[in-house]
């Protein structure tokens, strides 16, 4: 397989530090090509679209771009849907309780799902200690639990609520924020945290 054009070869004098200006860099990685004056990053994607087709380097540089910049995949989660509709196939058929933790980007996306822990057909204990040092470690300042009921009724219990609450009040002095706590089951979903609506979940055809 032929190697990729040497896009990002870094001559031994290339210019670097915070004072370096764009058009500087991209002189002397490409010094046959005719760079506009001012040329912001924006300005540089769409030259690198238009004349990508002049030189292998160009469509490289713009490929490069391009995926740098590309909006995220994954969806900010605004309400429990979006947190069953990543996490249904995990949890909404599982035959023990399990403990899932998302912790959030700024923006409320998902940074990735960790299981915290696993228990028996009605219990899983919340290990606390586990749950903040993983939000500290992530730099997660926002966070939602999800965990699910092998029973197949999704409604929180008032233990989930209690739960819910202690961890709340527990994370809050560390800037820990909970955003929801979405109980996961096979005929839908609801928050234990904001309130006792079962959400159905029409989305993916499933019936209690």
């Amino acid at each position: 397989m032929p190697s990729p054009p040497p896009l990002l070869d870094k001559p031994d004098d290339l210019a670097q530090g915070p004072q370096t200006s764009l058009e500087q860099i991209l002189f002397q990685l490409l010094p046959d090509q005719a760079w506009p004056d001012g040329l912001s990053v924006s300005g540089l994607a769409n030259f690198c679209s238009l004349y990508r087709h002049r030189s292998s380097k160009l469509e490289a540089l713009s490929e490069l771009i391009s995926t740098l910049f590309a909006a995220p995949h994954t969806p900010v989660i605004k309400c429990a849907e979006t947190v069953d509709r990543l996490l249904a196939g995990e949890l909404a058929f599982a035959a023990t309780e399990q403990m899932v933790l998302i912790p959030l980007d700024g923006v409320g996306r998902a940074l990735h799902h960790h299981q915290l822990c696993s228990g028996s057909v009605d219990r899983c204990p919340v290990p606390l200690r586990a749950l903040v040092s993983h939000l500290l470690a992530q730099k997660a300042h926002r966070f939602i639990l999800a965990h699910n009921h092998p029973s197949g009724d999704p409604t929180p219990s008032a233990k989930d609520r209690s739960v819910t609450l202690q961890i709340k009040a527990h994370c809050a002095p560390l800037d820990l924020e909970l955003v929801d706590h979405v109980v996961i089951a096979r005929s839908g979903f609801s928050s234990a945290l904001f309130d006792d609506v079962v959400h159905r979940r029409s989305w993916l055809g499933l019936e209690a």
